[in-house]
Formats: structure tokens, C-alpha cells, sequence
């Protein structure tokens, strides 16, 4: 697995991926039911406060992770992350997210990562507790899922919350 900047000439897969409805029911209610273009991508990818990152699997392109609101100040950032759909349940986004994760706090020095998951989705919960995130809090009814309002679960992670999850991965 490696990471590299999303540049231009990814942009599509990305949208294919996004616009894929076993990954759009999981986004934001306003980004679900759309079909995804390079523009699209290009729109999320263009803050300074991003960094959004490609997966490569054997030098193919798997999948993206994204560092978003990055705030210099408080030195803090969210996290997400999607995997296409020929390479999931390989282990690509726990060890992307741990690349990434390293570098939020190595090279950007962040102190807190944060994101959010959409009740239901156990996959990408199981995914980033794994990577160390914790459970933080609840936005009761915060997600729009299928057209009910379920639960958003709130998770965070620090740097001594990575290293103690790290830590466990090369126990075993």
C-alpha cells in the first residue's frame, strides 16, 4: 500500500467511487443520491485545509483518505476515508488511515483527529477503532440514512491513542 497525492488524472475513478451506492449512503445527506464528476472532486479537493490522498494496491489506484479542516491554529483535523469497491476487506483503509494518521501528527503536528460515522456503517467503525480512534459522542438523529434519521457517531483520536493502537498491532 502506498499513498500519494490525488492528482487530476484520478479525479474521475474518485467520483466513480463516491458515486457508488454502496459508498454514497454512507456520505453526508447533501453528497447522497448524486452522481459524482471530476468537478465535484476537484471542489473537494481544492481547500488548503485538505489533503486528500490516493491508495494505491499494487501500484493500482484502491481507494482515497482525506485530511479536511485542518486547522493550524488548533492544530486538528477530520479524517475520512473510502476504499473502491474491488479492494475492500484487504486491509487498505486500516493501513492507509495509519499513513495518513502519521503524518497529521509527524509532519502537519496536529494534536487531535476527528470523524464521524453514520449509524450502521460497523465497517468503518471497526476500521477506525482499530487505527485508535475513540468513542467520543453521539449526534442523536444526526444522519440521514435511507431516508430516517439515525444516529452520528462522533470519534476522535490522539497522538497517544495512535501510538497505544500501533503498540497492539505489532504485539500480535
Amino acid at each position: 500500500m502506498e499513498l500519494e497525492r490525488l492528482t487530476p488524472e484520478n479525479y474521475g475513478r474518485v467520483a466513480a467511487w463516491l458515486s457508488d451506492p454502496a459508498i454514497n449512503r454512507w456520505l453526508a445527506a447533501r453528497w447522497q443520491n448524486r452522481t459524482f464528476d471530476e468537478r465535484h472532486v476537484a471542489m473537494i479537493v481544492a481547500p488548503p485545509s485538505t489533503r486528500v490522498f490516493l491508495i494505491r494496491d499494487e501500484g493500482e489506484p484502491a481507494g482515497v483518505v482525506a485530511l479536511t479542516e485542518i486547522d493550524t491554529v488548533e492544530r486538528s483535523a477530520s479524517m475520512w476515508c473510502v476504499i473502491g469497491p474491488a479492494r475492500r476487506t484487504k486491509g487498505l483503509g486500516t493501513a492507509a488511515m495509519r499513513e495518513a494518521i502519521r503524518i497529521a501528527f509527524e509532519e502537519l503536528k496536529l494534536v487531535s483527529i476527528w470523524a464521524w460515522i453514520t449509524e450502521g456503517n460497523e465497517a468503518a467503525l471497526k476500521m477506525d477503532l482499530r487505527v485508535g480512534f475513540k468513542r467520543a459522542g453521539v449526534f442523536r438523529r444526526g444522519a440521514l440514512l435511507d431516508g430516517q434519521h439515525v444516529d452520528r457517531w462522533l470519534i476522535d483520536l490522539l497522538p497517544e491513542d495512535f501510538r497505544a493502537a500501533c503498540a497492539r498491532e505489532e504485539g500480535r
